[in-house]
């Protein structure tokens, strides 16, 4: 006793996978926007998405992988398309509120 148990977090939800948290994982819980994760959510995905529609990019020409780095990256690939690479070291959340002004110089006119 008085060592934690290894935490086995679910990548989409940030959460064990179990339906009701055991007592046993109480220790390890956290919120899913505070997990850092090495998978991009397809929920994640749609807010990101819906960022880049609000700006006026076309959907074909932005790329967003589905592993995250960090720091996460915003650059425009020499096929002309915007690579969004996901922070995995911060919130999400965090990180998408600081997206739109690193998306800004790539916008369409």
């Amino acid at each position: 006793s008085g060592s934690l148990r290894p935490c086995f977090l679910d990548p989409l939800t940030g959460f064990p996978p179990v339906f009701r948290m055991p007592r046993r994982y109480a220790a390890c819980a956290v919120r899913a926007s505070d997990a850092v994760s090495d998978a991009v959510s397809f929920t994640q995905i749609n807010e990101i998405l819906g960022l880049t529609d609000q700006l006026g990019f076309n959907r074909e020409w932005i790329e967003i992988p589905l592993s995250t780095a960090s720091p996460g990256v915003v650059q425009k690939l020499p096929n002309g398309k915007v690579e969004i690479v996901v922070d995995g070291g911060m919130p999400f959340e965090v990180w998408l509120g600081s997206l739109e002004a690193r998306l800004k110089p790539f916008a369409p006119p």
